[in-house]
């Protein structure tokens, strides 16, 4: 079991999928405006430059959504978390952003 003091996660995954949550973890903190804690500095330049790339997306009047969770009603194999999605109204469009 690993925990993060910065951002309180406790997991019982291997290194490299702790790593992935807690890179996730702080970019989602980033876009939703809340604390990062003293993530590792490469950590935090990857979370910027994606935060800053799905800001750019972001016009006017469009919606962010953070971290959401989707599936298909008749097919529970089908699914899983949007990073990030940006839907435009205005332009009909709609952009789903996958951190990696």
């Amino acid at each position: 079991m690993s925990t993060v003091p910065y951002l309180g996660i406790v997991d019982e995954a291997g290194g490299a999928a702790i790593e992935g949550t807690q890179a996730h973890t702080v970019a989602s903190n980033i876009l939703e405006g809340k604390p990062i804690g003293d993530p590792p500095a490469d950590q935090l330049e990857g979370a910027e430059l994606y935060a800053d790339a799905v800001h750019k997306l972001v016009a006017e009047g469009a919606e962010l959504i953070v971290e959401k969770s989707f599936g298909h009603p008749g097919d529970d194999r089908i699914g899983g978390t949007a990073d990030a999605i940006v839907w435009d109204a205005d332009a009909r469009r709609l952009t789903v952003v996958d951190f990696k």
